[in-house]
This record gives C-alpha cells, sequence and structure tokens, in this order.
C-alpha cells in the first residue's frame, strides 16, 4: 500500500500505531480537509498488519457493500466471500469481527460520509453492530471522512447513534511549517518558505511542486493555468463544504484576473 516517500505525520502514526496494538477493540474516528493526507497516513498504519482497507464510494449502497467484501476478500484472503452477499452493514462488519475474535485486525471505513449519503441507516447499523459484536473484537474499526462538518456532527456530535462509541478521535491538520518545508530540500530557504505561504501544509498540493524548476514555473503550471491541479481547487472544496458558495466564487475569479 505505500507510495513513495513518506513526509512528517511521525506522530500521528505512533498514535494509531498505538490503538493498533492495543489489546481490546477499539473504534478510532480520522477525519480532515481533503488533501490534508488521511488516507496516505491510513495506508502507512495498515502495511504490514493484518488490515482491510476500504474506501467508499459515491455509489448505490450495494455497490458500496460489493465493493467492501472485495476488500475483505483482499485483506483476508478469504476464498469464502466470493460466494456470500452481505443484505446489509450489520452482517457485512459482523463477518468481519469473526475474523478478528482472536487476532487484531484494522479495519478502515475510508470516506464514511459517502456510505451514510447512500443509506442514512448506516450509523444506526454501526451503533447496533459495535453493541453487540464490536466492543467484543479484536477489531480497531477506524471511520476517515473529509467532510468535515459531517464528521462532527453526525459520528461525533451527541444527536449521532454512534455517540460515545468511539475510543479515540483525531482531526488531521496541515503539516507544520517544519515537515511541509521537507519538500524542497533543494530549493533556497526563501524559496521554500514562500511555496509553504502559498499552499500551506498540505501534502497534495506540496507534492505538486518540481523542485527541478522555479517557484515561478510551479505556479504558473499548477496555479495560473486552467490544466493546473490547484487552478480549480478553491471552487471545488467550497462547493464541496459550503451550500452557498457563490460569494466566495466571484471574489476567487476577481483574484485570479488580478494575478492575470
Amino acid at each position: 500500500m505505500q507510495s513513495g516517500p513518506f513526509i512528517g505525520r511521525q506522530r500521528e502514526l505512533a498514535v494509531l500505531q498505538e490503538f493498533a496494538d492495543s489489546d481490546r477493540a477499539e473504534l478510532f474516528v480520522l477525519y480532515g480537509r481533503r488533501r490534508v493526507g488521511k488516507t496516505e497516513l491510513l495506508q502507512r498504519l495498515c502495511h504490514g498488519r493484518r488490515a482491510v482497507y476500504f474506501l467508499a464510494a459515491q455509489v448505490r449502497d450495494k455497490d458500496n457493500l460489493r465493493a467492501f467484501k472485495s476488500a475483505l476478500a483482499e485483506g483476508l484472503g478469504d476464498p469464502l466471500l466470493a460466494s456470500l452477499e452481505f443484505p446489509d452493514w450489520t452482517a457485512a462488519l459482523s463477518y468481519a469481527a469473526e475474523h478478528a475474535r482472536d487476532e487484531r485486525l484494522v479495519l478502515v471505513l475510508d470516506e464514511f460520509p459517502y456510505l451514510c449519503e447512500a443509506n442514512k441507516s448506516v450509523p444506526s447499523q454501526l451503533q447496533r453492530f459495535w453493541d453487540v459484536r464490536g466492543k467484543k473484537s479484536s477489531l480497531l474499526l477506524i471511520l476517515c471522512g473529509s467532510q468535515v462538518s459531517f464528521m462532527e456532527k453526525e459520528v461525533l456530535a451527541e444527536r449521532s447513534p454512534l455517540f460515545g462509541r468511539r475510543t479515540g478521535q483525531r482531526r488531521l491538520e496541515p503539516l507544520a511549517p517544519s515537515e511541509a518545508l521537507t519538500f524542497f530540500r533543494t530549493w533556497k530557504r526563501e524559496q521554500a518558505l514562500l511555496a509553504y505561504g502559498i499552499v500551506g501544509g498540505m501534502p497534495a498540493y506540496l507534492g505538486r511542486f518540481d523542485e527541478r524548476v522555479t517557484l515561478e514555473e510551479n505556479l504558473l503550471r499548477e496555479v495560473l493555468r486552467p490544466e493546473g491541479y490547484l487552478f480549480d481547487e478553491v471552487h471545488y472544496l467550497l462547493h464541496t463544504e459550503l451550500s452557498n458558495p457563490s460569494t466566495y466564487s466571484s471574489r476567487r475569479s476577481t483574484i485570479i484576473s488580478l494575478l492575470w
């Protein structure tokens, strides 16, 4: 599951490893804005462990269930899964718990809000599963999401069916400057600081900058031309997090025109 150098996040990884090495059932909630590095962190945790990593999609509930079954088959190496169909998430998660009776299993549900979007009863099903089976197993169940407001209101808040079940949580923040600057080992300090000042500590953004060319060339390629990775990023993020992003979008257009 590893993909390239892993910069920063050593403390966060150590905490997750502590939960993974625990001798009791754990339900951990990890969330944070898109591009902040949640998936890379979780894949690092799963590497070398008995683990099932599942990335949900914005599809029908039954399609996510089938994809989850495939992830279970791959992670557990269980050929019997090919002949099974899970009727709901309680059954699917119970199957995973059955394989974690005596041996730790790390189970990651990434982009958890997508599961709830397709099936509003998923939090209640997960609550029932955890209360009956999950907390008696050797599971480390990790719920991960990029929709910060959803994770805080629908997973962690008191009104959520899952309230009081989590045994740990972390909102993943952008990298600190000391970590972010390690993306630019060959640049002069001033140029590296300027790059950090422009894109902040977001690993996905920092990783787009190419040290072989100047900062100005990177900005022209990634930010200021329509084909660039970051050209429409603000627009995309506003539409995923805000119900009415029109005011912010108009200000963005004004700024872009001034830069040009």
